[in-house]
């Protein structure tokens, strides 16, 4: 009898950590962690924050900033790259 391995989508994304930006929340700061709770409220402090494999999701809105990314995946592993993406049917906008 031969086992199956158990298929996990998108794994990768599940190695790192997970920041929130969410500029609209009434309780966003950039002195907050990150979580869905307590959000970032910019882009660039979740710029800051990320090392590799980690997820950025970002909130409804226009941000208009520049983001500096200060950690970015490791060159031979394509898995390890940084995300930044828009919560599903969100507009995101980044104007810098």
């Amino acid at each position: 009898m031969t086992t199956r391995k158990q298929y996990t989508p998108n794994a990768v994304e599940t190695m790192g950590r997970t920041f929130h930006v969410a500029q609209n929340h009434p309780k966003a700061t950039d002195k907050n962690p990150g979580t869905k709770a307590l959000p970032f409220k910019t882009i660039s402090k979740a710029g800051s924050m990320v090392d590799m494999c980690d997820t950025v999701i970002i909130g409804r809105g226009i941000y208009r900033e520049q983001v500096p990314v200060l950690r970015h995946g490791h060159q031979f592993i394509p898995e390890s790259k940084v995300t930044f993406k828009a919560v599903p049917g969100a507009k995101v906008y980044l104007k810098g």
